[in-house]
């Protein structure tokens, strides 16, 4: 699914397929294409999220667990913790913004989690998706360069965000 929602966006803003993009993963499976285009994709619970940009990013989306979030505790530095640990909305919007910066460094989660720190030179947007019929769920998008994200609806099941040259989408599966 992450590839063919990827595809449709490289059609739609880079007017090429993924394989004239060369899409391949690198040794660390980290999306790769040519022609000064930066992707990255995420999934959570069924849904999954690209992202098409000329700018560095990461994206990550995130389901929101209020009982189930503790196993978040090795992510996070003694520090961090402290703060997040009575708060799973919380935690789990910073382990995303974590993992989105991850995805931005070109590293993903080969570096761990509780080794990541921001350093005030990236640009981030959180974005909450409520969902009717399941939890919510957090995204959030780590880019090297400002954005200003704008939604539309493709068809019923997936939302594109366009920013600048890049767009997002997400969809259920």
């Amino acid at each position: 699914m992450a590839r063919l929602e990827l595809n449709l966006l490289a059609e739609l803003h880079a007017s090429s397929s993924l394989n004239a993009l060369s899409f391949h993963k690198n040794a660390s499976g980290r999306p790769i294409l040519d022609q000064g285009w930066h992707c990255s994709i995420s999934h959570s619970f069924g849904w999954v999220l690209v992202g098409l940009s000329r700018a560095r990013f990461g994206v990550d989306i995130e389901k929101i667990c209020e009982k189930d979030y503790l196993f978040l505790e090795s992510a996070f530095t003694a520090e961090e913790w402290k703060i997040y640990c009575s708060r799973p909305e919380r935690a789990f919007t910073a382990f995303s913004i974590k993992e989105s910066l991850s995805k931005m460094m070109g590293t993903g989660f080969l570096t761990e989690p509780n080794q990541i720190q921001l350093n005030g030179s990236e640009y981030i947007r959180l974005f909450r998706m409520n969902c009717s019929t399941e939890a919510d769920f957090i995204i959030s998008i780590t880019s090297s360069e400002s954005f200003t994200p704008v939604f539309q609806q493709i068809n019923p099941n997936r939302i594109t965000a366009i920013f600048h040259e890049s767009s997002f989408s997400h969809s259920h599966f």
